[in-house]
C-alpha cells in the first residue's frame, strides 16, 4: 500500500501559479508577449492578441486585416462599398415608392385598384432604376475613391475627379435631362467659387441679375423664334406667367419682315435713293 502523499489541487494551483509569475517576468524581461497559463499553453498576451487584431472588437478586427492606410472608413473598403450601394438604394427606391403610392392615390385613383396600386410604387421600372441608380452612384464615388487610395499611394483631388466622372455614368441606370443640368449648374457654381477663393477671377455683388438676365434673354428668344428648342413643360409654363400663347412664328416674321422694309424705304428716302425694284415670284 503505498504511503506517498499526492499534492493537493490547492498545491496544483500554487505550481500553476508560480509558473506562471515566472514566465511572464521572464517574456516582460525580454521583450516577449507571451504568457504561460495554468494548464502549461503558451498563448498570446493582451499586448500581442492586440496587435494580431485577435481580441478587438469585430469592426476593428476587419479593419486591422482588410484595410490600407489611406482610408478612415471602419470596414474594409469592399465592405464600405457595398454598405453605401445598400444604403442608398434602399433610400432612393424608397423615396420613389412613397412618391408613386401618393401619386397613384391622388392623382391617379388608383386606390381602388389595390393591385395595380402595389405594381406602380413597387414593381415599376422606373421606381428601381432611380434606386440602382443612386445606389451605383453612392458606391461608385466610395469604391473607386478607394482604389485610386490604393494605386497612386496618396490622398490627393484627382482619386475624387477620377471617382466623380466614373460614379457619373451611373446616370445610365436612371436617364434624366433635368437631374444633369441641376448637376451642371450646381458643378459651375462650385467651380466659380473655387476660382474666386483663388483670386482667379472677381465676384460681382449683381451677379445673380446678370446671370438671370442673359438666361432669360435667351428663353424668350428661344420662345419667341425657336419653340421647338423648348421643352412643352417650359412654353406652357411662360404661357401660364405671361399670360399668352404660343407664338405664331409665320405670323410674327411677316410683322418683322414689313417693319425692316418700311424702315429701309424711309432710309432711302433720306438718302434720295430710289425705290428697290418689286420681286417677282
Amino acid at each position: 500500500m503505498s504511503t506517498g502523499i499526492a499534492p493537493s489541487s490547492r498545491d496544483g494551483e500554487g505550481v500553476a501559479a508560480s509558473a506562471y509569475t515566472t514566465t511572464s517576468k521572464d517574456a516582460s524581461a525580454n521583450g516577449d508577449l507571451t504568457h504561460v497559463a495554468a494548464g502549461g499553453d503558451v498563448v498570446p498576451s493582451d499586448g500581442a492578441a492586440a496587435a494580431n487584431g485577435e481580441h478587438l472588437p469585430h469592426h476593428q478586427r476587419h479593419h486591422h486585416h482588410h484595410h490600407h492606410g489611406l482610408c478612415h472608413h471602419p470596414h474594409s473598403c469592399i465592405s464600405n462599398t457595398v454598405r453605401g450601394f445598400l444604403r442608398s438604394f434602399a433610400m432612393g427606391y424608397g423615396l420613389r415608392v412613397v412618391l408613386a403610392l401618393l401619386s397613384g392615390i391622388f392623382a391617379r385613383g388608383l386606390y381602388k385598384k389595390p393591385k395595380r396600386l402595389f405594381e406602380a410604387a413597387f414593381l415599376s421600372p422606373d421606381v428601381v432604376r432611380f434606386g440602382v441608380f443612386l445606389g451605383s452612384y453612392t458606391a461608385g464615388m466610395k469604391g473607386i475613391n478607394c482604389l485610386m487610395r490604393y494605386i497612386r499611394k496618396t490622398e490627393d483631388g484627382l482619386n475624387s475627379i477620377v471617382a466623380g466622372f466614373l460614379a457619373g455614368t451611373s446616370l445610365v441606370f436612371f436617364r434624366s435631362n433635368e437631374l444633369a443640368l441641376y448637376l451642371l449648374v450646381r458643378a459651375l457654381e462650385s467651380a466659380f467659387n473655387a476660382a474666386h477663393k483663388r483670386g482667379l477671377v472677381p465676384s460681382y455683388a449683381h451677379g445673380d441679375s446678370v446671370l438671370f438676365a442673359i438666361a432669360t434673354s435667351i428663353m424668350f428668344y428661344a420662345y419667341a423664334w425657336e419653340q421647338d428648342t423648348l421643352r412643352p413643360s417650359y412654353r406652357k409654363f411662360i404661357n401660364k406667367v405671361s399670360g399668352g400663347r404660343d407664338y405664331d412664328r409665320e405670323a410674327m416674321g411677316a410683322v418683322l419682315t414689313e417693319k425692316l422694309q418700311a424702315r429701309d424705304a424711309a432710309r432711302r428716302r433720306r438718302l434720295g435713293l430710289p425705290a428697290p425694284a418689286p420681286q417677282t415670284k
